[in-house]
């Protein structure tokens, strides 16, 4: 089975991912392991440094799902023995991949929709909040 391309993703999400993997496996929960298994797989070698720079706009993260969404189609239109018209499948993909990313947007808890490595509109700033702490010798 050929899976598809992902892009990379950062060394935190790596290590959740293969921490729930582990944990299903001790669960028996072996269809959610088995699938976790195939995408740590995939990543393992495509991760960046949590900090590291990145850019991902939400028209890119649509078109990804998308992508993999057409390869599941022509998979289930091959089950099927069938051809099928491709106009229709596109609109069908698209109101799938925009369920599919408001689906996870509200299991992560995403409140805003906009992700942090979404590209910055002209004139938006970029605020950094950062601490400093004294330590006195008393």
């Amino acid at each position: 089975m050929v899976r598809g391309k992902m892009r990379t993703i950062n060394e935190k999400m790596f290590l959740r991912l293969a921490a729930q993997r582990d944990e299903a496996g001790l669960l028996k929960m072996d269809k959610l392991r088995t699938h976790l298994q195939n995408v740590t797989i995939d990543v393992k070698d495509a991760q960046r440094e949590n900090n590291a720079g990145y850019k991902y706009s939400i028209d890119e993260l649509r078109n990804d799902v998308e992508s993999q969404l057409w390869h599941a189609t022509i998979r289930a239109a091959d089950y099927f023995g069938a051809p099928f018209d491709a106009v229709k499948a596109q609109k069908a993909i698209e109101k799938m991949a925009n369920d599919l990313i408001e689906e996870v947007r509200v299991i992560v808890g995403n409140q805003s929709g906009v992700g942090p490595y979404d590209v910055k509109v002209p004139g938006e700033r970029s605020e950094e909040v950062m601490f400093e702490i004294e330590v006195s010798d008393e």
